[in-house]
């Protein structure tokens, strides 16, 4: 029953979002890629940038998740941004988009994961999570021992600024803690753990995020979801295909299923850092 509630709720992310898409403007166009016609199954390449300030220049798409829709089987997987990637070099797959543009990202995200990729969803901005949790009232996410997260708010990497409203230091205690928006931005961000353990917190919001979806009835918080996701928000999903991801919802029978690409942690030499890095290496 559970399962069925969280595919659901997917759903209705997807109706909401559809609505924004009508009216979207993509960042970053597809040049050569014709869109496949979606029929019996769908696979969206869902992609977060890791914005942090207003005049970023340089993004990553820290959060990258092939969702699988079919006639029997939800499935959500997610790539490690360190996936390497074949581009000539020892590549990351999180700074294709940045580089190279949607349509390369699709092209190596098909490559990795031997999946033809219908459609994409491109949250450009790491503010958009943080207001999606703050409008559902927040997320309750049990930690396993105390966490002490600073910030050192002068790093370059913030421009100069507070973009995010994060604070310069925040605790994170034993046991279960409701975070609001900034404090499930600094949870997911907090580099503890390796790639992998990340990609399980990414995860684990998400999970947290979809059950507190299911609640939400009050017409004023679903238009503040609507007016964050027509400004964030970008695909090239149009509403008539949500009747076909409908429909495989329906029929998949609230089976859902969340995993990792396949593969290993590996150190290899990047020449352009002159140093050995750590990639994710998927499994051949």
């Amino acid at each position: 029953m559970k399962k069925r509630v969280l595919v659901i709720v997917i759903f209705l992310v997807i109706i909401i979002l559809s609505l924004c898409f009508y009216y979207y403007t993509p960042v970053k166009e597809l040049k050569n890629v014709e869109s496949p016609k979606i029929e019996k199954s769908v696979n969206i390449l869902l992609a977060g940038t890791d914005k942090k300030c207003s005049n970023q220049t340089v993004i990553n798409t820290d959060t990258i998740i092939l969702i699988k829709i079919s006639d029997n089987q939800t499935r959500l997987t997610s790539i490690p941004r360190d996936t390497l990637v074949d581009k000539g070099d020892s590549r990351k797959i999180n700074g294709i988009y940045y580089t190279h543009g949607m349509d390369i990202l699709i092209n190596l995200t098909e490559n990795v994961t031997n999946t033809e990729i219908h459609r994409y969803i491109l949250i450009d901005n790491m503010r958009y999570v943080r207001d999606l949790v703050d409008i559902i009232g927040g997320v309750n996410i049990n930690i396993s021992e105390k966490i002490i997260h600073n910030i050192n708010l002068t790093d370059p990497i913030f421009c100069g600024e507070n973009y995010l409203g994060y604070k310069n230091r925040t605790i994170f205690e034993k046991g279960v803690n409701k975070l609001n928006g900034t404090e499930s931005i600094a949870y997911i961000s907090r580099r503890n753990g390796g790639d992998i353990n990340r990609v399980k917190k990414d995860q684990y919001i998400l999970f947290e995020i979809m059950k507190k979806g299911q609640r939400i009835s009050d017409p004023i918080k679903l238009l503040k979801i609507y007016l964050i996701s027509k400004k964030e928000i970008h695909s090239n999903i149009n509403i008539k295909e949500v009747l076909i991801i409908r429909k495989n919802m329906q029929n998949n029978n609230g089976q859902i299923k969340f995993e990792i690409l396949e593969g290993n942690e590996q150190s290899i030499y990047n020449e352009y850092y002159d140093k050995n890095l750590s990639y994710w290496v998927p499994k051949k």
